[in-house]
């Protein structure tokens, strides 16, 4: 393999036959390479030569082999696979389906981790849990443990407030259970989880009114600003996500011009709408940097650079897996 080791740094392109002898034998492949590896077949989905799909099913097939330095890399791959690859793009019982499948291979591998994998790996589960596991879900929440049978509390603070999100955001009722979270050992963490969880409500009045208070000077401090702003877009709601990539085009200008620097970025990284992979919307980021290109705002140059990368890119994954 080349670069086999890291001793020194290229581009690795594999063609297809190769694509497919590493996606059958990862475990012939030593820790060091094989972590090397991933980063390859992550990278020619962007060249559209390996497909998001067949991402997942590699890590389907070879999780339960991997340490726990790659996991990161893996998952965060994943999150961005279902984000922004398949979003909006294949049916919702596909989706679904695909997300079961995933889950089942991350339960499996919770059970044989060690403490520090083990929260890495229950994130993601919490993350990308199907429909089917919401009642499993509110299990974590309530008993902090992975099963019935199971007597260790492994569910921290911080993993109870992602499931109750996931449990709100898949419209089930969970006033009392947020209630009951609240009443819990009340800190620091409650206060920022709270924002989190009133930007993460289906309302769209609701979702509304916290936009516009995103664009009152003063109104907010920035690690609160950060925390809220996070969790507004209901990425399985693209109606309500066009509403706000919409308005986000219509006042990014302005909060470039009138807010601080640090602000600003949350605002554009937090609530950019490439996720949605809208061709208007590469051309609205077009449109900005060519007017602002040859100016001194250079932070927003660069994020629009960057959008409009990360979008370009998008739009030719999406379009080559509707190919396949």
């Amino acid at each position: 393999m080349v670069n086999a080791n890291n001793k020194g740094y290229c581009r690795s392109i594999l063609d297809r036959r190769s694509l497919d002898f590493f996606r059958k034998n990862m475990d012939k492949i030593d820790m060091l390479n094989r972590t090397y590896l991933w980063r390859i077949m992550a990278d020619h989905i962007n060249l559209l030569t390996f497909t998001p799909l067949e991402f997942l099913e590699l890590v389907r097939d070879w999780l339960s082999i991997e340490h726990e330095q790659i996991l990161p890399f893996i998952l965060a791959k994943v999150s961005s696979i279902f984000t922004n690859d398949l979003a909006n793009l294949a049916d919702a019982g596909a989706l679904e389906s695909e997300k079961e499948k995933l889950s089942e291979v991350l339960l499996a591998k919770i059970k044989t981790a060690d403490a520090s994998a083990r929260c890495i790996l229950l994130d993601a589960y919490i993350q990308f849990a199907p429909s089917s596991k919401l009642d499993h879900l509110k299990h974590l929440a309530t008993k902090e443990t992975l099963s019935e049978e199971s007597k260790e509390q492994i569910v921290n603070k911080i993993q109870r407030y992602a499931c109750l999100r996931r449990l709100l955001k898949s419209n089930q009722d969970v006033d009392e259970l947020i209630k009951a979270e609240f009443a819990r050992e009340y800190s620091a963490i409650d206060d920022q989880e709270k924002l989190k969880i009133d930007a993460s409500s289906l309302d769209t009045a609701k979702k509304q009114k916290l936009w516009d208070s995103y664009l009152e000077r003063e109104q907010w401090k920035q690690q609160a600003f950060m925390a809220s702003s996070a969790h507004l877009l209901n990425k399985g709601d693209r109606k309500q996500c066009e509403l706000f990539a919409d308005q986000f085009f219509e006042k990014v200008e302005h909060v470039e011009d009138s807010f601080h620097r640090d602000y600003f970025l949350n605002f554009f990284n937090n609530l950019n709408p490439s996720f949605l992979g809208r061709e208007e919307d590469l051309a609205k980021f077009q449109a900005l940097l060519t007017k602002y290109a040859s100016t001194d705002k250079t932070l927003f140059v660069k994020l629009l650079k960057e959008e409009i990368d990360r979008l370009e890119r998008n739009i030719a994954i999406k379009a080559a897996t509707k190919a396949n």
